[in-house]
């Protein structure tokens, strides 16, 4: 019983864990992805804008960091 607990929370945890939304600007269509991180001792949300081509390839647009646990958030990156 314990493993399958622990097993449901590992499964809703990677599932709750990123948000998706689809947006249209003029006749574009971009998605923007919402989504936790835990890398080198830093946690916190990210941001990322990609731009949905015709062939339903996600060209990968804007990333902007929107939490983080050490107090930075100005880090961004953008093509």
């Amino acid at each position: 019983m314990k493993i399958f607990l622990f097993f449901l929370m590992l499964i809703s945890t990677l599932f709750s864990s990123a948000k998706l939304e689809h947006i249209a600007i003029g006749n574009q269509d971009f998605s923007i992805v919402t989504e936790s991180y835990d890398i080198y001792d830093s946690k916190g949300e990210v941001m990322k804008l990609y731009k949905e081509e015709r062939n339903n390839d996600l060209t990968f647009v804007l990333s902007l960091i929107l939490k983080d646990s050490t107090g930075t958030c100005s880090d961004k990156s953008m093509q």
